[in-house]
């Protein structure tokens, strides 16, 4: 199973970067996020984040990959399923595109999908709405 959400921001790549590796502080922006902890910051590879979301377990999220200033993945597996998430940004027009994708592996994926799609393709679109409001606004990094 593959959920994708593309989104246009008025805000510099690097503005949009620095605002979507500062895992720690999503919560204070992204209602998608009820925190996130690491000893391991800033994000690079082996980083592990343990990462609570509304209406979801704690889930430990470790980076398999990291392309600095555009690009990571991090994975996160339970006992049937796995995903993988990744976050593209990219130059686009005068501001950024923001690709955000989560894939499902497993055995029970099939069997879960039809369950757990919607409510995964809203939080992915809730995210990125939220990441454009914050960096549009200014607020940024800094706040």
């Amino acid at each position: 199973m593959l959920i994708q959400d593309k989104i246009s921001i008025a805000s510099p790549p690097s503005a949009v970067w620095a605002v979507k590796i500062d895992v720690a502080r999503w919560s204070i922006w992204s209602p998608t996020a009820t925190y996130a902890l690491s000893a391991g910051l800033p994000l690079k590879v082996g980083c592990e984040v343990l990462l609570k979301q509304p209406a979801q377990p704690k889930m430990i999220w470790r980076v398999t990959e990291f392309g600095p200033g555009y690009y990571f993945a991090w994975e996160t597996s339970g006992k049937a399923l796995r995903m993988r998430a990744t976050y593209h940004i990219t130059p686009h027009g005068s501001g950024a595109e923001c690709v955000l994708t989560l894939k499902v592996f497993g055995s029970l994926r099939r069997i879960v999908a039809s369950i757990i799609f919607l409510p995964i393709r809203n939080a992915i679109k809730q995210e990125n709405r939220a990441l454009k409001e914050w960096c549009e606004s200014g607020r940024g990094a800094k706040s």
